[in-house]
């Protein structure tokens, strides 16, 4: 027995085995994979994002916003890598787009998203919101940790 109770659902026992869902994991990639390019570890820049940098936001990735002649390719577009990983790259706090070695990324990185809800959607299930952590950071999620129930 591998001590998971069947009658979990999927979101419990993604909790229960410290998992993260296979939509978190693949934004998680993304921004690993769009930072690589910022901090010039992947170059050329292959798919010719530009990054400007505001003492505000810090720095912020370009999305390139083109438009077809078909409502198909404006969809493939808004989809496209390119285009999920800058909004992505963007959400991130800049505390950890700066961090300029892999080894000191991926454990802020993590720490940051454990702060996020991570309910992706279930088949034949209509889920009252979205799960990227986009969303989730427009709605609030992330940016402070909650209390425990009953303590104030």
């Amino acid at each position: 027995s591998s001590g998971i109770n069947a009658e979990y659902g999927y979101w419990e026992r993604l909790t229960s085995l410290g998992l993260s869902s296979i939509q978190r994991r693949l934004e998680r990639y993304k921004f690993i994979a769009l930072w690589k390019i910022y901090t010039k570890i992947i170059t050329p820049n292959p798919l010719k994002i530009d990054f400007k940098e505001s003492s505000r936001h810090g720095p912020t990735a370009q999305r390139r916003i083109g438009r077809a002649k078909t409502t198909r390719t404006n969809s493939l577009i808004f989809h496209s890598f390119g285009s999920t990983a800058t909004s992505l790259f963007n959400a991130i706090p800049c505390g950890i787009k700066y961090r300029f070695t892999l080894d000191s990324l991926k454990p802020a990185l993590d720490s940051f998203l454990k702060s996020i809800p991570d309910l992706p959607p279930i088949a034949n299930y209509r889920a009252p919101h979205g799960n990227t952590i986009v969303e989730w950071l427009e709605r609030g999620a992330g940016s402070k940790p909650s209390l425990p129930a009953g303590s104030n």
